[in-house]
């Protein structure tokens, strides 16, 4: 069972309309719940928000049944403080059953001993899809937009890279966890179907490091030779590897599913297994064409980390970290500081070759209403010139008069 919002007051409830705040602090959540303030005090454009997060958080479940769950103004509130603070949801958690001022915004009095649990802050946050976040915001923005109408005259921005979880990507080391991965694995579904083929997996992982630590002793080695003896040591490595991923294979195939009860568990154990496999391959595949062959892998071919398979090497060539793993994200913002647009920028897509779809987009949402844009010199090439320049006589109805060129 679930609510949109509890507006069931006790006596020891503050009406959010009510709830004061300091405004001579400098942290951030206070400008964020002063906005949450804000948008409760709107019912038309608040009850949009809270079907899209009903929509996304109930599903094809009834809403009048089962126990009583998150309300959508909680997961809201909630949603806001992590992204606007960039909090992980030890410290939301944390924040939710102790701050006062966001309790008072979730409509839980100070008598109430309601508390949550990581794991019901973090599955319901999570359900929230990225075009329902979306078009959150484009409704945040136009409430921002009624307060400072002029503010979308003039915009301004810039992409930036949102870096991902990774240690160095170092291939033979990559291989090397794809494979303790697959061991581990198959260990849990020996645990499962009662068996004892992988009974040493601990063994074999030790004997698979032992090696990788002799290549990467080898590899600092100054000696003449020591080129032919890397090739020695991982040739070695490729066939310890290899031949437990093949015994992973041959176990996997070995399995009589019709002898299973619980088929959805053994189903989310070979799944696991099997992805964990065959990226173990192909990165057997990279080292031995790297290292055995001399062969220079393009670009596109690499792979950065076996658990973040997205990640994606960006060369900005700017200090302090002119290499970069993660992705590219382009965000706009007004002159008042609201985000007005955002993306996520394709593998291998730059600054460049987005200019003009972002621009005519948001033109066109904002009804024309830009009169100046803003871009770093990363963003100009000749034919982008060119279309800024059809874009601003009119076709499409955009406008964008200011581009840098150096």
């Amino acid at each position: 069972m679930r609510k949109q919002i509890n507006n069931q007051l006790g006596l020891d409830t503050t009406l959010i309309s009510n709830i004061e705040f300091d405004l001579n602090s400098r942290h951030e959540i206070v400008p964020i719940l002063m906005a949450l303030q804000h948008i409760y005090s709107h019912p038309r454009r608040l009850n949009k928000i809270l079907e899209l997060v009903e929509a996304d958080v109930i599903g094809n479940s009834r809403k009048h049944k089962g126990t009583p769950g998150m309300d959508s103004w909680e997961i809201i509130v909630l949603a806001a403080v992590r992204l606007g603070s960039d909090l992980d949801f030890d410290a939301l958690l944390d924040l939710a059953n102790n701050h006062r001022k966001l309790r008072q915004m979730m409509h839980i009095g100070d008598w109430q001993e309601k508390t949550f649990a990581r794991s019901t802050v973090n599955d319901n946050i999570r359900k929230l899809k990225p075009e329902t976040l979306r078009t959150i915001s484009e409704l945040i923005v136009d409430a921002g937009h009624q307060l400072a109408p002029n503010a979308i005259a003039s915009i301004r921005g810039d992409s930036f890279v949102v870096q991902t979880n990774i240690a160095y990507p170092i291939d033979t080391r990559l291989v090397f966890t794809g494979v303790r991965k697959v061991l581990q694995s198959l260990n849990k579904l020996d645990q499962f179907l009662g068996t004892t083929t992988w009974r040493q997996y601990q063994h074999h992982i030790r004997q698979a490091k032992k090696q990788l630590r002799r290549i990467e002793k080898t590899f600092r080695s100054k000696k003449v030779v020591a080129k032919e003896k890397v090739k020695q040591e991982v040739d070695i490595y490729l066939h310890q590897l290899r031949s437990l991923l093949i015994k992973g294979f041959e176990t996997i195939e070995s399995i009589n599913p019709n002898l299973i009860k619980d088929i959805n568990l053994l189903n989310d154990l070979i799944n696991s297994i099997c992805h964990y496999l065959f990226i173990s391959q192909y990165l057997c595949e990279l080292v031995e064409r790297r290292i055995l062959f001399n062969e220079q892998i393009p670009h596109q071919d690499k792979l950065f980390s076996i658990f973040e398979l997205h990640t994606e090497l960006i060369n900005r060539g700017k200090t302090p970290l002119p290499i970069e793993y993660g992705h590219r994200m382009l965000v706009v913002e007004d002159k008042k500081g609201f985000i007005v647009d955002y993306e996520i920028m394709k593998p291998g897509i730059t600054d460049e070759k987005i200019l003009i779809e972002v621009m005519s987009r948001l033109q066109q949402r904002m009804k024309n209403r830009i009169k100046s844009a803003s871009w770093d010199k990363g963003f100009y090439t000749p034919n982008n010139l060119k279309e800024l320049a059809a874009l601003k006589r009119g076709r499409n109805k955009a406008v964008c008069a200011r581009q840098y060129k150096n």
